[in-house]
């Protein structure tokens, strides 16, 4: 009878366990991403405009002050014209998951990790393929793309994130105060110059 009564509660606790992991896996966070948005998110998401989009997508990212935030206004405005391409190019909703995950990944290489472009790119082809081979160990993609939706993807972060590479190293790597001055410096040596 006791072994019984223990076996049951063998039981629940691994049901307890199991269900923690489940959240823990569906847990969006920056730290421990497994997807970036859950396809209830995205179902979510596709049924709003634009302005609805932006709105959400700031709550997600918990982003405070893209008014006055270089780095957040220009963090938030990649997200949400990624999902918006993403919703554009008729995607399902997994692979939207999917495709703002790798988004999410290939920004955090770049910040978190100090990625290298090639490296990047590299990343990004193992993403595509559904390969395990990725640095980025903490992203679980399940479905593959097709080729054609693969080329459409790798020419997205081709003309958004890698054509402009070293301009997101600069908004992740440096301090905001060193660009405000260096804005303002140039700024009066300009108005100097107009002034003679």
């Amino acid at each position: 009878m006791a072994s019984r009564d223990k076996i049951k509660a063998q039981g629940k606790t691994s049901e307890m366990d199991s269900e923690e992991k489940k959240t823990n896996l569906d847990s969006n966070s920056v730290d421990n991403v497994k997807h970036f948005l859950l396809s209830s998110q995205v179902s979510m998401l596709l049924k709003l405009g634009t302005e609805e989009v932006h709105k959400k997508m700031q709550e997600i990212l918990q982003i405070y002050n893209p008014h006055t935030c270089l780095k957040e206004a220009a963090l938030l405005d990649y997200y949400v014209s990624g999902f918006m391409w993403a919703k554009e190019v008729n995607l399902p909703s997994q692979k939207i998951s999917n495709f703002m995950t790798i988004l999410h990944m290939l920004l955090d290489n770049i910040k978190n990790k100090h990625m290298s472009l090639v490296d990047n790119i590299k990343e990004l082809a193992n993403a595509l393929k559904g390969t395990e081979n990725s640095i980025s160990t903490s992203y679980e993609l399940v479905e593959i793309y097709t080729v054609e939706e693969a080329v459409y993807i790798v020419d997205f972060f081709k003309y958004s994130l890698f054509q402009h590479y070293r301009l997101y190293e600069f908004l992740f790597h440096h301090p905001r105060k060193e660009m405000v001055f260096s804005s303002e410096v140039s700024f009066n040596l300009i108005l100097k110059r107009q002034t003679y």
